[in-house]
């Protein structure tokens, strides 16, 4: 039968995981820590967890944990994953919400991603890595193009001369003001 119990401690040590707990009235306790593959989400101190009897005599293992200081906030069908500071605050999370939206929060900026695919980001600087795609501009920003010849050939006409492009700089003048990159 499981009981409720307070998360003292975690220790990870030769490739086991275990949690000491606080079961209350009477010996504390260690249990197995247990987690669906691929999830890395060690429990911390004042979490609580649910522990149950494992195959073993008088050995335990933990069913569920707990996080009882932060408020939820995933409806149903919703999957909702946070990291926490030592104290147990909210730090990050990435939210996977029912009407086909992802919001990822850090800190104070957030980035939706939509369901009809736009993107929305309170985020300060958007920084794109090398081989991340062609650079942005945005209005205001000056601009270099070159014209290739309209015909091939020797003699193709273009803007630039007989076969030759045409390089010139200009300004974009619309579209949207926000983006940097």
């Amino acid at each position: 039968m499981a009981k409720t119990a307070k998360v003292l401690s975690f220790e990870r040590e030769g490739g086991e995981e275990s949690v000491k707990v606080d079961p209350g009235g009477g010996a504390n306790a260690t249990a197995r820590h247990v987690a669906p593959p691929g999830v890395d989400a060690p429990p911390l101190p004042g979490d609580y967890a649910e522990i149950d009897e494992s195959s073993g005599k008088g050995t335990k293992r933990i069913v569920g944990y707990y996080d009882h200081r932060n408020t939820r906030l995933a409806e149903g069908g919703e999957f909702r994953v946070y990291g926490r500071d030592s104290d147990g605050e909210v730090v990050c999370s990435f939210w996977l919400k029912s009407d086909g939206t992802i919001v990822t929060q850090t800190g104070d900026y957030t980035q939706t991603l939509t369901a009809a695919g736009a993107v929305r980001s309170t985020f300060t600087d958007v920084e794109l890595i090398d081989g991340a795609g062609q650079p942005l501009a945005r209005v205001g920003d000056l601009v270099s193009v070159v014209i290739p010849p309209l015909v091939a050939g020797p003699n193709a006409v273009t803007p630039g001369g007989v076969g030759l492009p045409l390089a010139a700089a200009g300004q974009i003048v619309s579209g949207r003001a926000n983006l940097k990159g």
